[in-house]
This record gives C-alpha cells, structure tokens and sequence, in this order.
C-alpha cells in the first residue's frame, strides 16, 4: 500500500492497518496526513511491531501541492455536462526544499492511487472518468503547467493558479533552446538567477512558455556560461578528464555555435581558451594577439609526433576524439606536415638538447618516415643506456639480449 495512499481524500486524515501473524507478532501502521507552513502537505507513516519486545518506526515526506484548470475536456458519455477538470501535481521535497526522486516513480489518482509511472517525479491527481480522458488530462497537465514550472520552484511559494502566475515573476529566470538542439543542461551549469528548462520541449510550446515569462535561449546566452565556465575554479572544460564523455558533447556544442553564428559571435568562441597544448590552455590559432600563430594535432597518421621539437601540440587524449579534432579544426588546428616534422627532428638533434635520452620517439617517427635511413648517421644521436650517442661514433654499439650480435 503506497503512503501517498489517503493523500487526495478530502475529509480522511489517518489510516491505520493492523496486521496480526502467527504468535504474538503484531504489525501496526499508521499513515497521517496534516497541513504545515506554505501550503506544505505532511505524511507520517509509522509502523510498530509487537512482540517481547516493542520497535517503533517513523517516516516523514513533505510535499507541495499545485492545482491547473484545464477546459475542453474529451468527451465521454459519462461526463457529458463536465467542461472542466481541475489537476493537482504534488512534488515530494528533501529537508532542504529541494525536489526528491524516487526510483519506481509515483501515481496517478483518482482521489485513490490507480497507476505507478516510473516516469513520474510527482503524483497526478483529477476526478478521471475513463482511462482514454485520464491519459489525455494528465499530459495535457504536464504541457500546460508542470514543466514551465518545477525547475523555477523556490519551496516558500505556492501560488494557488499557475495559469496567472509568470515564471519571470520568481527569483529565477527560466530559458528554453531556441536556436538549435544541442545539449545545454548537459554541457555548462545555470548562471545566477537562471535556469534551464527540462529538454522534453519542442518548439510547439514556445509561444506558451514565452507567455509564461520564460526567455528563449540565444548565441550570446551560450557564450556567456561558456566565458563563466573558463572563469571558475571548478571549470568543467578544464577539469574534467580529457577523457570524459562531457567533452566530446561540449565540442559538439560549440560546433553548433560556430555554424550558426555571425562574425561578432564567433569571435569570442575563438579567443575562449579551450584548446589544450602543452599543458595549457589555448585559443584559435593565430587569431588572438600574444596567442600561439600555429597549432599542430600530435600525430602523423597514428605515429605520435615528437613533444620535443618545438612544435605546439594539442593533448594526445584530446585530440583522439572525433568531434573535438573537428572543432580543433574548425579552430584553426593543423596536421603537420611530414617534411616540418622531419626537418625538426634533424634541427633538435644537431643542436644537442640537454636531454637527449628522450629520443626515443624521434627514432620511431623517422624508422616510419624519412626516405634515407643511410644517411642518418651524418646527424642523428642513439640513447643508449647512460647517453645518446651520435651515430657515426667510433664506439660500437650492441643491442641488449642474447642473440648472436647482442650484448650477452
């Protein structure tokens, strides 16, 4: 029996149910519905257990209630003469004030509970006379009232008619996408004194929620939580590990961005700094003044490009992704080409850095693709165990193992 059992019946306010098994095991459980401050409904469900020795327990649920009128109703023989149906979602609330979901979800009454629906965060009560209207009354409820308006919910504020309520009227701006389908409420937090609306909308309900006092989603409302996210401390772009989904669906978002803006738009996307280089964070390449003139993605092929040879290299991880080599891209972000790659590798060997036993990664890169192995010698350094050596050193040099020309 759910708790929410007596919670629409107008005139009950206590159940109980005494359950006697075998022996002197007795279960009693009470469930008590009072009113509290704000309009707040309050059940206690408590259940005592009776043996040698007596154990009490107590539950306690607080919800908000709101009502809708909703005309026009479908018709049915049984209610020819009914134009109106009233509506009454009750939302459960944490100590906090704060929605509380349930796993298995809540009911839909008809003054009792009649259905279970998984999908429901709130319980749906109306004076139902057929299943067909049932469906059609609580959905048409949800449209109307429940979604404009469960995230802009502050806990002290019940207003008795939603339909003469604005959302713009709470302390919190509510917005909708507007521009294109990309996934906000999954890529950057709520700004102060805003708040997205759930994603089940479409643009049917726009001029509803425009009515409402809700405000549509622009470019420059994108932008602006993207700026407010590089400024944070706990910055989801800087982070989050780079291996983390929310990326490749932070990319995808801001591709979106960028094919639909206009030229004073897609400036600031470029100068944001989030394209990672060396460690650091970076914006479109050669576009912003004191920024870096040329970035390279780190691989040929699937041969890594040395780190060493002063070349600016997005992050290896970052660039695997598909969709963010396609904003890199889109970003001004280049493969290198072969012929620079092998001229640096050249340049950095000759000029003997100071931690030559690094060049294991040059090795690989110029065995896949420079033309004259032979004439490597002339330039090239072999690390060996305590130094790299050149190439064209009089000492001679022995592989480690056992095999006929190896060290023993």
């Amino acid at each position: 029996m759910p708790d929410t059992t007596i919670f629409f019946l107008r005139h009950l306010e206590m159940f109980k149910v005494i359950m006697e098994e075998s022996g002197p095991l007795e279960t009693r459980t009470t469930i008590t519905k009072s009113h509290s401050s704000h309009g707040k409904i309050r059940l206690v469900r408590t259940i005592e257990h009776s043996r040698v020795e007596h154990k009490k327990f107590t539950e306690e649920s607080i919800y908000v209630v709101f009502d809708h009128g909703l005309v026009d109703m479908p018709k049915d023989e049984r209610g020819k003469e009914k134009v109106l149906a009233k509506v009454e979602l009750a939302f459960q609330l944490d100590t906090s004030d704060q929605p509380k979901m349930s796993a298995l979800g809540e009911h839909v009454f008809a003054y009792l509970p009649l259905q279970r629906i998984p999908q429901f965060q709130f319980l749906v009560q109306s004076n139902f006379i057929a299943s067909a209207s049932r469906d059609a009354t609580y959905r048409r409820a949800i449209e109307e009232i429940l979604l404009p308006y469960q995230n802009t919910y502050k806990g002290t504020t019940r207003p008795s008619d939603l339909g003469e309520t604005k959302i713009q009227d709470s302390e919190r701006i509510a917005r909708v996408e507007s521009f294109v389908s990309l996934p906000w409420t999954t890529s950057f937090r709520d700004l102060d004194g805003e708040v997205y609306l759930a994603p089940e909308y479409g643009t049917r309900h726009h001029e509803l929620l425009q009515d409402l006092g809700v405000k549509l989603f622009s470019i420059s409302d994108a932008i602006e939580r993207v700026s407010c996210d590089l400024v944070t401390v706990d910055s989801y772009i800087r982070t989050y590990p780079t291996s983390d989904d929310w990326h490749e669906k932070c990319a995808n978002t801001l591709l979106g961005m960028l094919k639909i803006s206009n030229e004073v738009n897609i400036r600031p996307i470029k100068q944001f700094g989030i394209v990672l280089v060396g460690g650091g964070w970076t914006g479109a390449a050669g576009f912003s003044p004191g920024g870096l003139s040329e970035i390279d993605f780190p691989r040929t092929d699937n041969v890594g490009i040395p780190e060493d040879i002063g070349l600016n290299l997005v992050e290896s991880t970052a660039a695997s992704n598909a969709f963010r080599r396609k904003l890199f891209q889109t970003l001004g972000v280049k493969y290198c080409p072969r012929d620079t790659v092998l001229a640096r590798i050249e340049a950095t060997q000759r000029n003997h850095p100071s931690n030559p036993l690094e060049w294991h990664s040059h090795l690989k890169y110029l065995s896949h693709y420079h033309a004259e192995l032979e004439s490597l010698a002339e330039w090239m350094f072999v690390p060996c165990i305590d130094y790299a050596w050149p190439a064209n050193s009089i000492h001679p040099f022995y592989l480690p193992g056992d095999g006929e020309f190896d060290t023993k």
